[in-house]
């Protein structure tokens, strides 16, 4: 429950560097995790930081018109829908797997229990991704699902860092620990868009904790 200044973007960049991380070590995404992790190959090695190559990737992303490896790529906005359009020389406006992900909305906070200065501040987060299949959509929202419920990376919270004056580093204590409360996915279903395009929603519960006589 300490001070953090912008604390509503420092929620947004813990829950970004979280997924980040997740699919990073699901095969998902190339790069090196920011924080520790369990390596869902390897979970006897137990907490590392992993690094992964596009070579690594799971082959079930497929590959992009340019041959590159079709792997997840996370954006912190919502891109147009739109598959191939003969009209404007066959290019894709939005990626094979694009991850989007808005920048949450905070609820109204309340006080944990009477006489205590402690609230806790609730925020829902919205996911699409743009699938290059609806099989690469399935494994990775229930690869979230897992690791939402601590079964995979974590356990099932996300760990908030005052990002204002350094990055964290592995091995860092967080702040907070920001609780879980809910993850639900599901495929666009009433939405109408082009037939390459596999789309599938999703939202993210958390609770953060925050102390009343602290300026958020």
């Amino acid at each position: 429950m300490t001070y953090i200044r912008h604390r509503a973007r420092m929620v947004e960049q813990a829950v970004i560097h979280d997924i980040t991380d997740t699919l990073i070590a699901c095969r998902w995404m190339s790069g090196t995790t920011e924080l520790l992790v369990v390596d869902p190959a390897d979970r006897g090695a137990g907490y590392q930081q992993l690094m992964v190559d596009s070579s690594d990737i799971l082959p079930i992303v497929g590959k992009r018109d340019d041959g590159a490896v079709a792997e997840v790529v996370l954006v912190d906005y919502f891109p147009e829908a739109s598959g191939y359009d003969d009209r404007k020389d066959a290019d894709r406006k939005t990626e094979l797997n694009t991850f989007a992900l808005d920048h949450g909305l905070a609820g109204e906070p309340t006080y944990l229990e009477m006489g205590s200065n402690a609230m806790e501040q609730p925020y829902v987060f919205t996911m699409a991704l743009y699938a290059s299949s609806d099989a690469v959509a399935s494994a990775v929202m229930n690869d979230l699902q897992d690791r939402y419920l601590g079964r995979i990376v974590r356990g099932d919270w996300i760990d908030l860092f005052d990002r204002n004056d350094a990055l964290p580093a592995p091995g860092d204590d967080p702040m907070v620990r920001m609780g879980v409360d809910a993850f639900r996915h599901q495929q666009s279903a009433e939405q109408a868009t082009p037939w390459d395009v596999n789309i599938w929603y999703a939202e993210l519960h958390i609770t953060d904790e925050i102390d009343a006589q602290d300026p958020t």
